[in-house]
């Protein structure tokens, strides 16, 4: 093999590591990805066990997919036995803290952030690859930054891929988290599965619903087993059902909640449920009491009482998903 770089990634990322790949091959420098560089009727682990110790670095596209990825994870955990140079380039805002593997071995790392767009991080990777693997770059240009965009509460947002409403900001208004412009069209069970409304599952993050799902998303048959989470993952990438305390900011908070009102009717989205109004919307957030049948519950919003209730999960509930940007 002759490769400066192995590439770590979910498949589900494939179009983000591809494009890493052709930019560091762009520059001089010589990746290693599968499944293009695997011959055929290779055993994938001997060839990729391989073609990590002879590489000079690793570059993990790190996401909610590649997160719960066994195969990501085994590769991560060879690179770093044989103590090879490992780059994270972050795609999204899955924290890394919630996931103990990656956290052991990376935590001490220089992290690429690379959101919402993977792409304007690509001069800042070629350089430190460069570095690592003594590569004479040829082609890197440093791009002119544009402005900054921050947002505000109530703000609309629109990145081309994700459409919806801010209710969450950052100090500086250039991150947070929207709303998306629609509901689901009529009330989900949180689980449609007799044998999975009767055990935890272990989605318990009160403040991460990106978490909650990335571990949903880890149980077989989970779209058809869960459906309020498919409808939020069924929006597209990055969506997730949001957790307790994330709901709450948007459903509770009087001043949000009408600001994100006012926006979704003038954008011609789909309104949240008034206070008083016999609605409720589910949470990602698992609680671990039951119901009398042996149910567990999970949390969401009552909007008529404006209250958080724990209802069995084989309950039915509106589902609003969000987004982190």
């Amino acid at each position: 093999m002759n490769h400066d770089v192995f590439i770590s990634y979910s498949s589900k990322n494939s179009a983000a590591a591809q494009a890493i790949c052709h930019q560091l091959e762009d520059n001089n420098i010589k990746c290693w990805m599968a499944p293009r560089d695997i011959p055929v009727g290779a055993k994938y682990a001997s060839v990729i066990t391989q073609a990590i110790k002879e590489c000079k670095a690793v570059v993990l596209v790190f996401s909610e997919y590649s997160a719960i990825s066994p195969w990501v994870e085994s590769e991560i955990n060879i690179a770093f036995s044989n103590r090879k140079p490992i780059v994270p380039y972050k795609i999204d805002t899955t924290p890394l803290e919630n996931y103990d593997e990656f956290y052991l071995m990376l935590n001490n790392r220089h992290w690429i952030e690379a959101y919402p767009d993977f792409k304007t991080r690509f001069a800042d990777l070629v350089t430190v690859i460069s570095n690592l693997v003594g590569a004479k770059t040829s082609n890197v240009t440093k791009p002119t930054p544009a402005p900054a965009k921050t947002y505000k509460v109530g703000d609309y947002y629109n990145d081309g891929v994700r459409e919806g409403v801010v209710f969450e900001v950052s100090a500086d208004g250039r991150h947070g988290k929207i709303v998306s412009m629609k509901q689901s069209a009529e009330r989900l069970q949180w689980s449609s599965d007799y044998a999975e409304q009767k055990q935890l599952i272990g989605i318990d993050s009160e403040t991460n619903g990106a978490y909650n799902m990335a571990k949903v998303k880890t149980i077989s048959g989970w779209r058809s087993k869960y459906p309020a989470f498919k409808w939020c993952a069924d929006l597209g990438e990055g969506w997730y059902l949001p957790s307790i305390e994330e709901l709450k900011v948007f459903t509770l908070n009087t001043a949000v909640h009408d600001a994100v009102n006012r926006t979704l009717i003038a954008r011609g989205g789909t309104k949240l449920y008034d206070r008083g109004e016999w609605r409720g919307y589910w949470s990602s957030t698992e609680d671990n009491r039951k119901v009398l049948f042996g149910e567990f519950c999970a949390w969401n919003v009552y909007m008529y009482r404006v209250l958080t209730l724990n209802t069995s999960k084989s309950g039915n509930n509106y589902v609003r998903a969000v987004s982190a940007f």
